[in-house]
């Protein structure tokens, strides 16, 4: 009997582990996604797609957006307690910046710059939140120093320290 029991109780959690959600997709984007967080309590996904910001709850249902980011938003992370989104956006003037540029039917940067962003992820409530709204830029010029470095190895001169750019802390070198 316990055996039986055992394999009720067994079968149950596997059946309610399977019906959690395992596939999230967000489709009809014009770029590819860049990073990806995740919302436990509020059970939402946090998607950057190069120059948009995506909100979906855990069904794939659009809750909101940031749209028309000027640049290159990539990798990002959630911090909870603070219910803000912290994602990198790098503004290039080099082919992948001139060609984000040209999708946007804007002009391409004459100068690179890089940014950490910060969004209010409770800010993005419907479709075409406009970024004064949601987002802060917080400039980080170490990463635009690191950008504009020339390094030399074994007598090699390369452009960009870190192979293109990378945005440190100053503690960790």
């Amino acid at each position: 009997m316990k055996k039986l029991v055992l394999l009720f109780i067994t079968c149950l959690l596997s059946l309610t582990a399977w019906a959690r959600p395992y596939l999230v997709t967000v489709e009809g984007q014009s770029h590819h996604v860049q990073g990806i967080a995740y919302d436990e309590a509020a059970s939402r996904m946090y998607f950057s797609f190069t120059t948009r910001f995506i909100v979906t709850d855990d069904k794939s249902q659009i809750i909101g957006s940031i749209d028309e980011i000027h640049g290159h938003l990539g990798a990002m992370t959630f911090d909870a307690a603070q219910r803000k989104v912290y994602a990198s956006l790098e503004c290039k003037d080099d082919e992948i910046g001139a060609n984000i540029s040209q999708k946007m039917g804007v002009d391409a940067y004459k100068e690179s710059s890089f940014y950490i962003v910060e969004i209010d992820v409770d800010a993005v409530n419907r479709l075409g939140v406009s970024q004064e709204e949601a987002m802060r830029r917080i400039s980080v010029p170490q990463a635009n120093e690191d950008y504009k470095a020339e390094v030399t190895v074994g007598g090699q001169v390369f452009q960009h320290r870190y192979g293109c750019t990378e945005i440190r802390h100053p503690a960790y070198g």
